[in-house]
């Protein structure tokens, strides 16, 4: 994300920008600290008012923002989800970067893991958290951002069938401008 980060963190701002201020939110950035392993960054550890003070801390927040070390965006996802959110949405860019081709745990093991952390409940099928993909620039290659939005990004019953493709999109240089 080095040469798109800015780019990206404008459509952070932006999105935020256009909460209500009774809605909700926080930002988790996710990278990998050198000898460290995986490791998040939250704007706070809890949901808060989108409200202009709140704005304003972001920006100033996402300012110091830095790409950093490879992507393991699992860890971010445990740590949006233990926010308890309606929505998460996750924000990568060359999957293929991140361990050669794969989430550090590989798919399988990831979307295992994401329906523990995110579970149907038994009696409805539907998630407690909505996880919503983008891709920047390309697709991704290995199908993973895909394969969330596909089981976590929309809240019909398991047994429903169709594409989740609303859930998952790719953002094209010329859009980032």
């Amino acid at each position: 994300m080095v040469s798109t980060l800015p780019a990206v963190l404008g459509q952070v701002r932006a999105s935020v920008s256009r909460l209500l201020p009774t809605q909700s939110f926080s930002v988790v950035l996710f990278g990998e600290v050198e000898g460290a392993g995986p490791s998040t960054r939250s704007f706070s550890d809890h949901l808060v008012a989108a409200d202009s003070l709140q704005q304003d801390r972001l920006k100033t927040w996402l300012a110091s923002a830095l790409p950093r070390g490879r992507s393991n965006p699992l860890a971010g996802l445990r740590a949006a989800l233990a926010m308890h959110p309606q929505v998460v949405f996750v924000l990568s860019r060359s999957i293929t970067r991140s361990v050669g081709g794969v989430w550090d745990q590989g798919k399988v093991t990831t979307l295992a893991e994401l329906d523990a952390l995110n579970p149907r409940d038994a009696a409805t099928g539907k998630r407690p958290t909505l996880i919503k993909t983008i891709q920047f620039l390309e697709p991704d290659p290995t199908g993973i951002m895909q394969a969330i939005a596909e089981e976590h990004g929309s809240n019909r019953a398991a047994s429903d069938s169709g594409p989740a493709s609303a859930s998952h999109r790719v953002m094209t240089a010329a859009e980032l401008k």
